[in-house]
C-alpha cells in the first residue's frame, strides 16, 4: 500500500517527553512532504496551542484541532469544520463536574474558561498558550457557543468519572482522556477518527493511504479509520491493541521510525 497522508497525534507522539521535537522527526516529516505526500496534525489542543508546530503542516492541507470539533487550515485560517457542543449538554457536563468538585475547563470561541484556577490550570493554560478566564457567569460563557470541555483530576478520579459517565450518560455527547487526568467533551459523532475522515475527503485521499499515529485514547478513533493504525511505545495499552503496527517510543524517535519504514 502507498501511503499519500499522516496525521499525527501531538503529545506523546510528534513531540517528546520533554516537548521537543527532535531533528530526526523534523528531517523524516520534510521529506515525506518533498516527495508530495501529505502530512498534518490532529490534536486535542485548541488552533492556539499548535502554532509552534503548524509549520510541519502540508500547504493548503487542514488540521485536526479540539479532537475534531475544528479542523482549520493553519496557512489562511479557513474553517474546513465546526461542531460545538449543544447549551444543554455544556450546561450538564459543568454542572456534573461541579458535582464532582473537578476542575472544569471550557473552550468556547477560542477562549479558556475554567470553574477555578490552581497550578494544574495554569500549566494547562502554558501549553495551550492561552489565559485563563475563571466562569464567574456559566451562562454568558454557554452562550458563546462551547467548542469542548474538559474536566481535570487526578487519574484515580477521572477513570471512576469515566465508568459513571458510562452508566449514566449525558446526551448529545461523546467523550474520551487526552491524558489520565484529563477527561475531554464533545459533541456525539465529534472525534479525532472523523475529522481524519473529513482532512482525506479534503485532500484526495481515500482513508485507506492514511496513516494515524498516537498514544492516548482520544487517537483511538483515528487509529482504527486509517488505513495504518500506528502506536507509540509509550501508548496507552488499548491504543497498541487497537494499532496495526507499534513503533519505538516519542522519546525514541518512533514517528520517524513509522516515517522512514512505511512512507519513505
Amino acid at each position: 500500500m502507498g501511503y499519500r497522508l499522516l496525521a499525527s497525534d501531538i503529545d506523546g507522539t510528534l513531540i517528546t517527553s520533554k516537548q521537543e521535537l527532535t531533528p530526526e522527526t523534523l528531517a523524516s516529516i520534510d521529506e515525506l512532504k518533498a516527495q508530495g505526500k501529505f502530512f498534518t496534525l490532529s490534536t486535542g489542543r485548541p488552533i492556539m496551542g499548535v502554532s509552534k508546530y503548524t509549520h510541519l503542516v502540508s500547504p493548503g492541507v487542514p488540521l485536526i484541532s479540539y479532537n475534531g470539533a475544528m479542523i482549520i487550515r493553519p496557512d489562511n485560517g479557513e474553517i474546513v469544520f465546526e461542531r460545538g457542543l449543544s447549551a444543554d449538554s455544556a450546561r450538564e457536563i459543568i454542572r456534573r463536574g461541579n458535582e464532582h468538585d473537578a476542575i472544569v475547563i471550557v473552550w468556547a470561541k477560542n477562549r479558556l474558561f475554567a470553574n477555578k484556577t490552581n497550578e494544574q490550570v495554569e500549566g494547562y493554560s502554558r501549553i495551550t498558550g492561552e489565559k485563563i478566564n475563571v466562569i464567574t457567569d456559566q451562562e454568558e460563557v454557554i452562550s458563546l457557543g462551547v467548542t469542548k470541555c474538559l474536566w481535570l483530576d487526578t487519574a484515580e478520579n477521572i477513570s471512576a468519572y469515566r465508568n459513571d459517565l458510562t452508566a449514566n450518560p449525558i446526551a448529545g455527547i461523546n467523550f474520551c482522556t487526552s491524558t489520565p487526568q484529563l477527561l475531554e467533551f464533545m459533541c456525539e459523532g465529534v472525534s479525532k477518527g472523523e475529522g481524519l475522515r473529513k482532512v482525506c475527503e479534503y485532500c484526495g485521499v481515500d482513508i485507506s493511504e492514511a496513516i494515524a499515529a498516537g498514544d492516548e485514547l482520544n487517537d483511538l478513533s483515528m487509529i482504527e479509520a486509517a488505513g495504518l493504525g500506528v502506536a507509540m511505545g509509550n501508548a496507552h495499552a488499548d491504543i497498541k491493541a487497537a494499532a496495526n503496527y507499534i513503533t519505538l517510543t516519542n522519546d525514541e524517535n518512533g514517528l520517524a521510525d513509522m516515517i522512514c519504514k512505511y512512507m519513505l
